[in-house]
């Protein structure tokens, strides 16, 4: 079994990725690493709930409304 500090690393490093790429806005690349983190954050609810609001988020900002329902 994967510790959860291994996967709390992999989740970091993919939400840091994700705010990077919304500053340089490239939008294609951020959901990429956005939906990464949250493969990574399936198993524990804090880091899973962390993930869908910042989903959220960016569903807004970007006005991808099919994303806020699928």
């Amino acid at each position: 079994m994967i510790q959860k500090n291994t996967i709390e690393l992999h989740f970091n490093s993919e939400l840091d990725k994700y705010f990077d790429a919304r500053k340089r806005r490239d939008s294609p690349l951020a959901w990429s690493y956005l939906q990464r983190a949250h493969i990574f954050s399936q198993d524990f609810a804090l880091l899973h709930n962390t993930i869908h609001i910042e989903m959220i988020r960016f569903a807004f900002a970007e006005r991808k409304w099919a994303e806020l329902w699928g």
